[in-house]
């Protein structure tokens, strides 16, 4: 409970508070640590049970490879791979079995999750899922779609895990055909009616990612629409440079009682950005502040910066590094000297580059900009 809520320390230290630690409270904490993103400490917690005399069993290496997975800990991987086959654990259980294709597969490592996957005693959809993930992760998107056909070959059925990882594989190529396949298939196994905001707002995604708007947007319109479909849609318009249809989207969201989130408004601003909007990019901005009481975040700041860089309103540009609650960062740096050389502006060029240094007197990218903007000024352009 502790965990899940992100309360670390009040966690650790109702389990110091036992009279007596078994193999089953360890276990609770680990997975406790590892399904709520706190690797670092399940990897210790696991280090610590062993120097107490306790010896993991295959639920407790599955939580932990879980962690090793979340770290990209490769190293630390192998080497729980080593313990289980050493004491037979792969031969007997497809649990921790598919933790150990996870794990490869997230870092990387497709050849080792393979060779762990044809050494499982048996495979559930669980283990195909991992295997297709990794693909699709690694974007070797024919071998996903290859890995499915075998699980169709061998019986083993498919699951929404399963098509939401080929939905993105279709996605990210581009693949009209495959993806009105994979839609097929989605509808003839009844998937979309008993997932419909999960395998909706995936089809969403997908058909937007191969730039078939309309059916996209056919397809939202028979969902129960939430944020993440209508977010879909709009990064699909945002990839065509749609600015209209992007403001359509967001009139009808909030016209549905919906809240646009700060991804919905990365996705408006980023458009008024490449295509140079800046008074529509302003009245963004500046309604997350009055209308959607949501606080911009870096990446807002930095969107805006870049705006008022490129259309050489570099003192808008400044006056939000002095407005915004963050620090200055390299990249804002790098942003504000690009646009100075561009503009010629030598004064704000050299406020920018101080602080670059500041930050990093070895950084070789600011040293660079600021003698091009000598230069540029020096020799007018």
């Amino acid at each position: 409970m502790y965990l899940r809520s992100g309360f670390l320390s009040e966690a650790y230290d109702v389990f110091n508070e036992l009279s007596v630690h078994d193999i089953v409270s360890w276990t609770v904490l680990i997975a406790g640590y590892a399904q709520s993103g706190y690797s670092k400490e399940a990897l210790q917690s696991f280090e610590q049970m062993q120097l107490r005399g306790f010896w993991p069993d295959a639920t407790i290496y599955s939580s932990t490879l879980k962690a090793c997975s979340n770290m990209n800990a490769l190293g630390k991987g192998q080497e729980l791979h080593t313990q289980i086959v050493k004491y037979g654990l792969l031969e007997h259980d497809v649990i921790v079995g598919t933790a150990l294709i996870s794990m490869y597969a997230k870092c990387g490592m497709l050849i080792d999750a393979e060779d762990v996957f044809v050494k499982l005693p048996e495979c559930n959809v669980i283990s195909w899922n991992a295997l297709v993930a990794g693909y699709a992760q690694i974007a070797d998107n024919e071998a996903a779609l290859y890995c499915f056909q075998c699980m169709e070959d061998v019986g083993a059925s498919p699951d929404i895990v399963t098509f939401l990882c080929l939905s993105r594989v279709c996605g990210s190529l581009g693949a009209a055909y495959n993806g009105l396949w994979l839609h097929g298939e989605i509808v003839k196994r009844w998937i979309l009616d008993h997932n419909t905001a999960l395998a909706g707002s995936a089809l969403v995604d997908m058909y937007a990612n191969c730039c078939m708007l309309e059916v996209a947007k056919n397809v939202l319109q028979k969902l129960q629409r939430d944020i993440v479909s209508w977010n879909a849609l709009m990064a699909g318009y945002a990839h065509l440079g749609d600015f209209e249809h992007i403001v359509d989207c967001l009139k009808k969201l909030i016209e549905e009682n919906l809240n646009p989130d700060p991804f919905t408004l990365s996705i408006v601003l980023n458009t008024c950005n490449h295509a140079g909007l800046i008074e529509e990019g302003q009245v963004v901005f500046e309604s997350m502040f009055r209308g959607f009481c949501i606080t911009p975040s870096f990446d807002h700041y930095i969107i805006m910066v870049d705006l008022f860089g490129r259309a050489g309103l570099l003192d808008w540009a400044g006056c939000l590094f002095e407005v915004m609650p963050f620090g200055l960062t390299l990249t804002m740096c790098h942003s504000l000297l690009g646009a100075c050389h561009k503009w010629e502006n030598l004064q704000l060029g050299r406020w920018a580059y101080e602080h670059a240094v500041q930050l990093d007197g070895l950084d070789a990218g600011a040293h660079i900009s600021m003698s091009n903007i000598y230069l540029t000024v020096n020799t007018g352009g």
